[in-house]
């Protein structure tokens, strides 16, 4: 039964979105079949040999040659005693790889085993794929010769495969692999790497607790602050691609190269290279791990030691991490008692009077204008227990006189 159940599954992740009911034995692709001429097509690239197994890709190019073009590979998953590679067998994949290649990008159809009998088609023994890395590491030795940029390598993965792909990219390690797309599948994730461009594709109409699942990953890589996109098909299903014949759909498809191309040009992954620092202190902050957000944003007052965004930022996780002393005085370096900043000011007063500079404290509010006096905010302070030790100062009071 459990064998019976698996092969179900991997069907659902190896032949197709939609596999299970007559039309996904002969799937349907809703988009425009590019000219034959327009697509070259290299079969057969042995890219490894394990014990006697030859494991190999298909390579589908653009027909106008170039020596670097961006690379989606399509991560498949099969079984060797119970079905032919997705290359072989998937015309579903291999419209996708068509597509991709009438429009400048390679398609890589590669052969991912399963190991049958050692775990599920939902959570593969085999989940960080040694075929998939052996392939990774091919493709990127010899990308000149299938015209490959060996910096512009992106996977994608769709429905059931989504469980084994989604480790597998996110893995920190696979430095080669510089943008990742995943349709609507799920996967156990738990960390995003942030220097990897992700388009995550829901299907509006596709089950409540696949789209649940969905939701929760897409929100924990915006608390971690990675790069991700969400793009909704609202009115699609699962396996929308040869389901739903409509502009909708077309145009999800267009976004999907578009942003493969884009996500893996030069000036994008520089920007975010130089964003890694920026990002993690942020993601620390927003996640409450205050000690880490400290450590991380002092780096970069280093560097940039003029950036008064920054210098706030670092004084409010100090804040946060109750290093009251440090706090208090790092926001004075931005804004010096007696000057007025609304930003820095109740923060900085706050640091100053948790670690006992309630002189300091004092000093700083009277530099405000008197309009921030009667706003909420600083009105709010007499009512604030951490303001305690301020209240029968006749300074202090004197601050909310007319």
């Amino acid at each position: 039964m459990r064998r019976t159940i698996e092969l179900a599954a991997l069907l659902l992740a190896a032949a197709g979105p939609a596999a299970g009911d007559a039309a996904a034995q002969q799937p349907r692709f809703y988009y425009p079949a590019p000219p034959t001429a327009a697509v070259r097509v290299t079969r057969d690239v042995r890219f490894a040999t394990v014990d006697t197994l030859h494991l190999a890709m298909d390579v589908y190019r653009p027909a106008a040659r170039s020596a670097k073009s961006p690379a989606l590979v399509f991560y498949s998953q099969y079984w060797p005693s119970e079905g032919r590679p997705a290359r072989e067998s998937n015309d579903w994949l291999v419209s996708w790889a068509r597509i991709a290649a009438a429009q400048g990008i390679v398609g890589i159809i590669p052969d991912i085993r399963a190991e049958p009998g050692t775990g599920n088609a939902t959570t593969p023994a085999r989940a960080l794929g040694d075929d998939f890395q052996r392939m990774i590491a091919f493709l990127a030795a010899h990308a000149s010769e299938y015209g490959v940029d060996p910096d512009r390598i992106a996977v994608m993965a769709s429905s059931g495969s989504v469980s084994a792909a989604f480790p597998a990219v996110e893995d920190p390690r696979q430095t080669a692999i510089k943008a990742a797309v995943m349709y609507y599948g799920s996967a156990d994730v738990t960390s995003f790497r942030r220097d990897l461009p992700l388009l995550y594709v829901r299907a509006g109409m596709d089950s409540p607790s696949m789209n649940a699942a969905i939701d929760r990953l897409a929100s924990l890589a915006v608390a971690q602050n990675a790069p991700i996109t969400l793009l909704n098909h609202h009115s699609g299903q699962h396996g929308f691609e040869g389901r739903d014949d409509n502009a909708a759909t077309r145009e999800v498809i267009e976004q999907t190269l578009q942003f493969v191309k884009r996500a893996t040009a030069p000036a994008y992954q520089a920007a975010i290279r130089a964003g890694q620092l920026d990002a993690a202190a942020a993601a620390h902050l927003s996640t409450g791990n205050f000690h880490e957000a400290s450590l991380v944003f002092a780096e970069l007052l280093k560097q940039r030691p003029a950036d008064r965004q920054l210098r706030l930022s670092y004084g409010q996780a100090l804040l946060a991490d109750e290093q009251y002393d440090a706090a208090c005085a790092e926001l004075r370096r931005m804004t010096p008692p007696g000057e007025g900043s609304f930003q820095s000011i109740l923060p900085g007063t706050r640091a100053c009077v948790l670690a006992g500079a309630l002189d300091t404290a004092v000093v700083w509010l009277q530099g405000m204008p008197k309009a921030w006096v009667q706003s909420p905010y600083v009105g709010g302070l007499r009512a604030d227990s951490v303001f305690a030790p301020l209240w029968g100062r006749a300074d202090f009071q004197a601050l909310f006189r007319p």
